[in-house]
C-alpha cells in the first residue's frame, strides 16, 4: 500500500489498510516531496511499525531525477537520522540504500537495521561490487529487486546468477529473506 504523506488522513488509511491485510508500505521521498527526517512524517512512521507493516523507502535519485531536491530527500543523512529516530528492523531501503547515483558507489552501513534490496543496481555496478556490497552489508538482508518496468526481471535474474553468490545466497536473496520478512512459508526444498 501507499499513501500520500500530505493526504487528509494517512494514518487512517494505514489502519485501514493493515486492517484489510496488507502487509507493507511504500514511501518515495522524491515523488511524494517529503524529507525522510521531517517529523511530520513520524507519525506515518509510528503507524506502520504500530501494525507491524514492511516499510520500504524509495532512495537515491533515479532515472528521471538526477539528484535530491532541498525539499525532498532520500539522502544517506537523511537515512541516518530516520534510523536515530526508527530502528525499525522491518524497514527496506530500496536501490541498495541509495546507489542510483550511477557515477559512485553507494556507501554500505552494515548497522543499519532492516534490509536493502537490488532495484536497478544489478549490471550497473561492477559484480565486484555488488557482491563486496551484499556480502558487507548481510545478504541475509538483502531483497531481491528489479524496479520493472524499468528494468526486465527475467534479465535481472540472469545478471544475478552471474554475479558470484553461493547457493545458499541466491536462495536467501531471491525468497528467504522476503519470506522471512512478510512471515511467509519458508521455500520447500
Amino acid at each position: 500500500m501507499g499513501v500520500y504523506p500530505w493526504m487528509d488522513d494517512p494514518v487512517g488509511e494505514i489502519r485501514r489498510c493493515a486492517e484489510l491485510g496488507f502487509k507493507s508500505i511504500k514511501l518515495h521521498p522524491v515523488n511524494q516531496r517529503f524529507r525522510m527526517a521531517d517529523p511530520r512524517m513520524y507519525p506515518i512512521y509510528k503507524a506502520a511499525i504500530e501494525e507491524g507493516m514492511v516499510i520500504l523507502f524509495h532512495t537515491g535519485s533515479g532515472i528521471d531525477y538526477p539528484t535530491v531536491g532541498s525539499d525532498w530527500d532520500c539522502s544517506t543523512p537523511e537515512i541516518e537520522c530516520y534510523f536515530d529516530k526508527f530502528p525499525y528492523e522491518r524497514t527496506v531501503l530500496a536501490h541498495f540504500g541509495g546507489a542510483m547515483d550511477f557515477h559512485h558507489f553507494p556507501e554500505i552501513y552494515p548497522e543499519w537495521p532492516g534490509y536493502m534490496d537490488t532495484a536497478f543496481e544489478l549490471g550497473h555496478k561492477p559484480n565486484e561490487f555488488i557482491l563486496e556490497a551484499i556480502r558487507s552489508f548481510g545478504a541475509d538482508r538483502i531483497l531481491f529487486g528489479t524496479d520493472s518496468p524499468w528494468e526486465d526481471t527475467a534479465d535481472f535474474l540472469t545478471r544475478m546468477a552471474h554475479i558470484g553468490f553461493t547457493e545458499e545466497e541466491q536462495r536467501a536473496i531471491l525468497y528467504d529473506n522476503g519470506a522471512r520478512l512478510l512471515g511467509l512459508p519458508p521455500r520447500e526444498v
